[in-house]
């Protein structure tokens, strides 16, 4: 999800900055004058993997009585 600052936001921003005699700011300065920012955080690439281990492991887990249980009734 993405917060985009509102056009009278920009415009005023604009207005403001018509106004002073200095090269223009970088992107990421604008973004964080205008709260215009990213709500998705990338994942980890370590952790893109861990989930399906966990998943493998409890599933192990919980079939380790039943495969204790043929066994002893072999």
């Amino acid at each position: 999800m993405y917060s985009h600052p509102t056009k009278e936001q920009v415009r005023a921003y604009l207005a403001q900055r018509g106004h002073a005699h200095l090269p223009p700011p970088s992107p990421e300065e604008i973004r964080r004058r205008l709260d215009w920012r990213s709500e998705y955080t990338p994942m980890p690439a370590a952790l893109m993997y861990l989930p399906p281990a966990l998943a493998w492991i409890a599933f192990a887990w919980l079939c380790l009585p039943f495969t204790l249980a043929i066994k002893d009734q072999k």
